[in-house]
């Protein structure tokens, strides 16, 4: 989306009457269909796999000896940051993976990757944040606009970011400069960033205005990578594996079911995170028990202990929820 990572899926966005382009939607399955070392899912998402959203026809291109980032509004100390003013702040490097508000239940529309940048709160705390400040909006070269609360913002979690995986953003990744903001969907993660400005009320964005949550917080996910819907086998061990998710809150545990979601068995291997604000990946082996159609169904338990939702629910407003299932046929043996 414009300026963000992640917007509606097309129903909800058709349904508003707002004209968009989601882009490179299926790349590579944001990554997870390039195995790693241990042959499952990769943990770092490389850039030209991550996957892309906007609401653009054509995407802003912006000349970096041009861009200047303006930080205004309830400050105390207004200034402009120049592309080799932002690199020389303090920088910090940290994984966050970023999923798509529009990201349906087993979707593509999540990647992870090592962002480098400067603290959102040191760039506040220069400018001398103003204590009536409530939000703290931004702008984007595209026009786009969007706003987090003070109080996440000076967090210490939120970045301005101009490295990716080592490497400078891709433009359609937002640069020179975007946000990067753990815990919550895509659309609040500014790209193509040109303005910050803390406000004294609640800001309502782009999205917000047609209808999307202010406050999108990241819903408990699991995925299942492999196998394949559809997918044939012959009687035997099958490994089952994928990846999963819940913002900023890390995952404690994640369940199979082979039967129908009657019972639920803890899977053998959890990874663990990158980061307190990644995806993890996991893995286990099943025993068919005799031929036939099979259906896999996976769940996740977040790290504050609670269980994701089976709950089934759309995209719109604020993401979709319920568990992820893949349908399987088992042959007889050896066929």
């Amino acid at each position: 989306m414009a300026g963000a990572a992640g917007l509606g899926a097309l129903a909800a966005a058709g349904a508003l009457g707002v004209p968009i382009l989601l882009r490179g939607l299926r790349r590579e399955n944001a990554g997870l269909a390039r195995p790693g070392p241990n042959g499952l899912a990769t943990e770092v998402t490389p850039n030209s796999l991550f996957y892309v959203v906007s609401k653009n026809d054509a995407d802003p291109v912006v000349k970096v000896d041009d861009w200047r980032l303006e930080v205004a509004g309830f400050v105390g100390n207004p200034f402009t940051l120049s592309y080799e003013d932002l690199r020389a702040m303090p920088s910090v490097e940290e994984y966050v993976t970023l999923e798509c508000v529009g990201n349906v239940v087993g979707g593509d529309l999540i990647g992870n990757a090592k962002w480098r940048g400067a603290r959102l709160s040191a760039i506040l705390e220069e400018a001398g944040l103003a204590p009536d400040a409530i939000d703290v909006t931004f702008e984007s070269a595209d026009g786009f606009t969007n706003g987090i609360s003070v109080g996440r913002a000076m967090s210490g979690e939120p970045m301005v970011v101009y490295e990716m995986n080592g490497e400078a953003l891709p433009n359609e990744h937002g640069f020179p400069a975007r946000l990067v903001v753990p815990g919550l969907f895509g659309y609040k993660s500014v790209k193509w960033l040109t303005k910050i400005a803390p406000v004294d009320h609640d800001f309502l964005g782009y999205w917000e205005r047609r209808g999307r949550t202010d406050n999108p917080i990241i819903k408990t996910m699991s995925k299942i990578a492999r196998p394949e819907p559809g997918s044939e086998y012959p009687v035997g061990p099958l490994t089952v594996a994928g990846v999963a998710f819940s913002g900023d809150r890390g995952i404690s545990n994640v369940e199979l079911s082979v039967d129908g979601e009657r019972t639920w068995a803890q899977v053998d291997r959890l990874s663990e995170p990158l980061s307190p604000f990644t995806w993890v990946s996991w893995d286990t082996a099943v025993e068919p028990t005799g031929p036939g159609p099979m259906t896999l169904s996976a769940r996740a338990t977040d790290g504050k202990g609670a269980l994701q939702t089976p709950i089934e629910s759309g995209v719109y407003p604020d993401g979709a929820t319920g568990y992820h299932r893949v349908r399987v046929l088992v042959g007889r043996d050896g066929a």
